[in-house]
């Protein structure tokens, strides 16, 4: 009986390491959505992180959840066609919220099955491997692998931090994105008394142009010495 139960205990840890190796190994996956081309993918990592690239710009990164895994998401193409319907129209930025949350609820939802069957099928490949197969220890080997991916996945959707996008970490080109976005959040703030320096600055160069129209012609006697005064 040790031995039955030993013997289970293995083929569960085993199937379990398999499925985490398998769903890792060939998680990426490319979606073309909306006129997108974006790739996807999970790894193992110290700490959970959520990476947008947008190549040849940059990264765009963020500690989102507690789970040891990261996720990346890769925008390798945008159609032109899409870029000049999004011109054209007037689309607001409510419209491409809510378009940009089904994108990404699409993805998710297609990345999860992937990821359960991936790790059923890593499970199962173990279970093949190992000494003494049969149809049940096929079944706890898919199991096992099905449960280890299954675990994280469940962490990772339900403790999702999406507050951390707020301080967010950039690298390449797009580090220069804080300062770009403060700078022109700092001129917004101030937009009305811009608009007011601009009023009086253009009133006062009316009234100067106005004075020298007035002015007479200038004698140019030689007998007169003739003075500037700013």
């Amino acid at each position: 009986m040790r031995a039955g139960f030993r013997s289970t205990a293995v083929l569960i840890l085993a199937a379990a390491a398999a499925g985490l190796l398998v769903a890792f190994w060939f998680s990426q996956s490319t979606f073309r959505i909306d006129g997108a081309t974006i790739e996807a993918s999970v790894f193992p990592a110290k700490q959970g992180v959520t990476k947008v690239k947008l190549p040849p710009l940059g990264e765009i990164s963020a500690k989102t959840h507690a789970v040891p895994v990261g996720l990346s998401f890769s925008i390798e193409k945008v159609t032109f066609s899409r870029v000049r319907e999004l011109a054209q129209n007037s689309v607001s930025g409510e419209d491409l919220v809510d378009d940009g949350i089904k994108v990404v609820h699409h993805i998710v939802t297609r990345m999860v099955v992937r990821l359960l069957i991936l790790g059923a099928v890593g499970g199962l490949l173990a279970a093949l491997l190992l000494p003494g197969r049969n149809r049940r220890r096929a079944s706890i080997g898919m199991l096992a692998g099905l449960i280890a991916v299954a675990l994280p996945v469940y962490m990772t959707y339900t403790g999702y931090d999406q507050k951390s996008w707020r301080q967010p970490k950039y690298s390449g080109m797009l580090a220069a994105a804080p300062w770009l976005i403060g700078t022109i959040e700092d001129q917004l703030d101030d937009l009305d008394a811009f608009r007011g320096e601009v009023r009086e600055i253009a009133g006062n160069l009316f009234k100067f142009y106005s004075t020298v129209e007035r002015w007479d012609p200038v004698d140019l006697n030689e007998d007169k010495v003739q003075v500037l005064h700013v």
